[in-house]
């Protein structure tokens, strides 16, 4: 079974999880809608059917990296490519299935978050402490060691 990737793994190429989590008992491989040719897709179903024949025991190790190598694929073991003869039977597994009906999905990036999270630090030992927004009102604690009250780092825009 094939499934788009989305939500928290939208920034992988392809995810494949082992029999013992699918109800049906049965490798998953989830493809993600980044991709837009059959070449692409084929490529990089190549490489995570080797991890549903092994049941993902040996992730990107030697028996992965031996049948990998027995069958065309190149380059380090965690980001394969076809290699030349490969390349050749996909292209041609390709044609024969026609142009992959899916058109590749533009998802934004991650916005990163510049918002530091508000703490208290003590001023004579660095000791550091995060602080939940419900108790900003309160103010900065105290130091656990050394009693004098902390100061404010990071954001504590109430």
């Amino acid at each position: 079974m094939v499934l788009p990737v989305v939500g928290k793994m939208a920034g992988l190429l392809v995810n494949v999880g082992p029999r013992t989590l699918a109800q049906d008992n049965v490798n998953h491989i989830f493809i993600s809608p980044t991709l837009e040719t059959s070449f692409e897709v084929l490529e990089v179903l190549t490489h995570e059917l080797i991890h549903a024949t092994d049941d993902c025991k040996h992730k990107h190790g030697k028996v992965f990296k031996n049948i990998a190598k027995d069958i065309g694929l190149i380059g380090p073991m965690r980001a394969t490519n076809a290699g030349s003869e490969l390349s050749l039977e996909l292209i041609r597994i390709g044609k024969k299935l026609g142009d992959f009906p899916h058109r590749k999905l533009k998802i934004p990036p991650r916005r990163i978050s510049t918002h530091v999270r508000p703490g208290g630090k003590c001023p004579k030992c660095e000791y550091r402490v995060p602080m939940l927004k419900l108790y900003l009102q309160f103010g900065a604690p105290l130091c656990p060691i050394h009693k004098v009250q902390m100061e404010e780092i990071g954001d504590w825009n109430k």
